[in-house]
């Protein structure tokens, strides 16, 4: 893409964020300008998803990325987290046990409980599935001057900061 067309996107783009502020509900707005990033960012891919074609439910791919994000849980923290019963996430357990994507581990001080845990398979999935969206983000962020990094580095900051007081004030 030429530079001068670069700039002119970049420019319309400091004037969409400028009309933004002076709307007066700046949050709506932001929250709006920050999904319709997402999706210009998903049509850049071609608006390819990789992950519709895995072969496994929803249930089971939700599985996946929880016990990937956490490294792990109890099958009672799962089922929590999924809102299914015991004997549901123990066969959707069994699932993931046999695709290879989870494995079972005994509680070191309490048998009763089952921890379940991701494989190097789960983690490989999720990594791949995440990295196209990386990629994409590095080609954003590398094509913006030095000045305006620092501005969206800044900014994520204070939004990872704030998402940090609000998962505090909201954990039991």
């Amino acid at each position: 893409m030429p530079k001068d067309s670069v700039k002119s996107k970049n420019a319309a783009a400091r004037n969409a964020a400028e009309a933004l502020r002076e709307t007066g509900d700046t949050t709506l707005d932001l929250l709006a300008t920050f999904v319709q990033t997402l999706r210009t960012l998903h049509l850049a891919k071609g608006g390819h998803q990789p992950w519709v074609n895995l072969d496994m439910t929803m249930a089971q791919f939700k599985s996946v990325v929880l016990l990937v994000f956490t490294g792990g849980m109890t099958s009672r923290q799962l089922a929590d987290q999924l809102g299914v019963g015991p004997s549901a996430v123990t066969q959707l357990v069994d699932k993931l046990v046999d695709q290879k994507m989870a494995k079972r581990e005994a509680d070191e001080t309490d048998r009763r409980v089952s921890w379940v845990r991701p494989t190097a398979k789960a983690i490989g999935l999720h990594d791949s599935l995440m990295q196209t969206s990386r990629e994409l983000l590095v080609d954003v962020l590398e094509g913006l001057p030095a000045r305006d990094r620092a501005l969206v580095e800044q900014a994520l900051v204070l939004l990872l900061g704030r998402a940090q007081g609000v998962l505090n004030a909201h954990r039991p």
